[in-house]
C-alpha cells in the first residue's frame, strides 16, 4: 500500500512540477502573475514533503519487518490493472461451515470439553454400583473296593449368586464429580460462543468483501470523471478561463481519488485474507 502511494504521490509531483514549469514561462512572458507562481511553488513544496515522509514510513516499515523476521522483503505495489471480479468471495454458508470444521480455535475448545466428558465418565465409573455374577460347581468321587465287592460315592455341590458392590461415597469424590460437570458444561457453553463469535465475523467479513466489490466500481467511475476533470480544466487554463489554483486543485482532486481507490482496493484483498483467516485456511 504505501508503495502504490508513493507512486501516486511521484505522479501528483510531476503533474505539479510541470505546471509550475508553464506558469514559470509563462510569468517571465507577462502572462502569468506571480501569486499564480508562488501558488504552485507552495503545492509543489507540499507535495514534496508528503512524499518525503510516506517515503520514511515505507522504508522503517520494511526495516521492522527485516528485523522481525530476519530477512529483507521486496514488495510490489498493486497492478495499475486491478480487477475486483478476480477476488472470489464464495457462498457465505460456505465458510461458515469451513470455518467450524477447521478454525484452530473451536478445535481446542471442543477438545477440552471431551476432556472433561471423560473426566465425569471416569467419576460416575468409580461412584456408581457394580454388580457381578458369578457360578460354582463342585463334584466329589470316591472309589474303592472292600470285602464285599467295589463301592463309589458322588457328591455334587453347585452354586449361583449375584454380587452386588456399592461404593462408600466421600465429600471429596462427590465433589470432583460436580466439578467435573461445571467445567463440562463451561466448555460448552465456551465452545457455542465462540463458534457463534466466528459466524458473526464470517458474515460481516464476507459482506465487506462483496459490497466492496461495488464500491471499487463506483470509485473507478469517479476517477475517470476526475481524470475528465483535470483534463478540461488544463485546457482551460491555458485558455485563460480557470486559474492556476483551480489547475491545482482539480491535480489535488484526481490524485485524492486515486489514493481513496487504492485503499477500497487494500481493503478488499485484506478482507478476502480474514475470511481465509478466520475458516482456518491459513
Amino acid at each position: 500500500k504505501s508503495q502504490s502511494i508513493i507512486y501516486l504521490l511521484i505522479e501528483q509531483q510531476n503533474a505539479v512540477a510541470n505546471t509550475y514549469s508553464e506558469i514559470n514561462k509563462r510569468h517571465h512572458l507577462g502572462d502569468a502573475s506571480k501569486i499564480d507562481l508562488q501558488e504552485t511553488a507552495e503545492q509543489v513544496e507540499a507535495v514534496k514533503a508528503k512524499l518525503l515522509n510516506v517515503q520514511l514510513a515505507y522504508r522503517n516499515d520494511l526495516l521492522m519487518l527485516t528485523e522481525l523476521t530476519g530477512k529483507n522483503f521486496t514488495i510490489n505495489s498493486l497492478d495499475g490493472n486491478f480487477n475486483a471480479a478476480n477476488i472470489s468471495a464464495g457462498g457465505v454458508n460456505e465458510w461458515i461451515v469451513k470455518a467450524k470444521l477447521q478454525s484452530p480455535r473451536l478445535k481446542i475448545l471442543a477438545l477440552q470439553e471431551q476432556v472433561k466428558l471423560a473426566e465425569i465418565e471416569k467419576y460416575n465409573s468409580s461412584l456408581s454400583p457394580k454388580v457381578n455374577l458369578f457360578a460354582q460347581i463342585e463334584r466329589d468321587e470316591v472309589t474303592g473296593y472292600g470285602d464285599f465287592g467295589s463301592a463309589s460315592n458322588t457328591t455334587s455341590n453347585n452354586m449361583l449368586g449375584v454380587q452386588l458392590t456399592v461404593p462408600l461415597t466421600d465429600g471429596y469424590r462427590s465433589a470432583k464429580k460436580d466439578e467435573a460437570y461445571y467445567l463440562a458444561e463451561k466448555a460448552k457453553q465456551e465452545y457455542e460462543h465462540a463458534s457463534l463469535q466466528i459466524e458473526k465475523q464470517i458474515n460481516s467479513t464476507w459482506f465487506a468483501l462483496n459490497t466492496g466489490k461495488d464500491r471499487i466500481e463506483s470509485l473507478n467511475r469517479i476517477v475517470a470523471l476526475s481524470k475528465d476533470r483535470l483534463e478540461a480544466t488544463q485546457k482551460s487554463h491555458r485558455q485563460g478561463s480557470r486559474t492556476t489554483l483551480e489547475l491545482l486543485g482539480a491535480q489535488s482532486d484526481y490524485i485524492s481519488s486515486k489514493l481513496v481507490l487504492l485503499e477500497e482496493q487494500v481493503n478488499l484483498i485484506l478482507n478476502r485474507i480474514r475470511l481465509s483467516s478466520i475458516a482456518g485456511d491459513i
